[in-house]
């Protein structure tokens, strides 16, 4: 009865944290720039991690299978080609909107992004995810797809189906990869190949409320 009364805690606690939140911030009559409240919450969630006595030297482990690391680099490539042949054939006036129109700000989210939006998404649908709930989602499918559904729903702000597609095919892809590696370097650096790639090519508008002001 305690197991089952914990659970139903962790399950509550996680939709009111994955989905309650964002939709209350969503419908705030002030939105809120989703990257503004990542800081805190991941201080907060790095506070709950030593509590919970996690090894900060997982978060530089990079012990990769040579050929597990192959497959997973030629399948980032694939996938990068095909999301550019997407782009150009479906929004090819965006094509390198954001390096072409505004070079500066480009390279200021290029050199920034993966430590300050990338890594500590990582923490939070990764990390934290993966040690919180290990309870409430039991079987390794399961904290999979609880993993991109959360990420994907994350991104709701931006109104575009394009975003959640996409972040939730992430997620999922990412989930996996933590799953099997445990590797927070991996799925950080990953992240932020795959979230510079697409404000290069020009799909960042689905990920940035106010990007279009910066395209001058």
């Amino acid at each position: 009865m305690k197991d089952y009364a914990k659970k139903i805690y962790l399950g509550l606690e996680f939709i009111i944290l994955f989905f309650g939140l964002p939709l209350m911030l969503l419908y705030s009559t002030n939105l809120l720039n989703p990257s503004s409240i990542l800081i805190p919450i991941v201080l907060l969630l790095i506070y709950y991690l030593k509590k919970q006595r996690f090894h900060w030297r997982e978060i530089k482990m990079f012990k990769i299978p040579p050929g597990f690391l192959l497959v997973n680099i030629m399948m980032i490539l694939l996938s990068s080609a095909i999301i550019f042949i997407w782009v150009y054939f479906n929004y090819k006036e965006d094509l390198f909107n954001l390096p072409q129109l505004n070079f500066k700000i480009w390279l200021l989210f290029i050199l920034f992004y993966p430590l300050f939006s990338a890594s500590l998404q990582e923490i939070i649908y990764r990390v934290f995810m993966f040690r919180r709930y290990k309870e409430l989602f039991v079987k390794p499918w399961m904290i999979i797809i609880a993993s991109g559904l959360a990420f994907s729903f994350a991104h709701i702000f931006y109104l575009s189906t394009i975003s959640l597609v996409l972040t939730f095919i992430m997620g999922v892809y990412l989930a996996y990869l933590y799953l099997k590696t445990r590797s927070f370097l991996l799925v950080a650096l990953i992240h932020s190949f795959y979230g510079n790639f697409v404000f290069t090519i020009g799909l960042g508008e689905h990920f940035w409320i106010d990007m279009q002001k910066y395209l001058v």
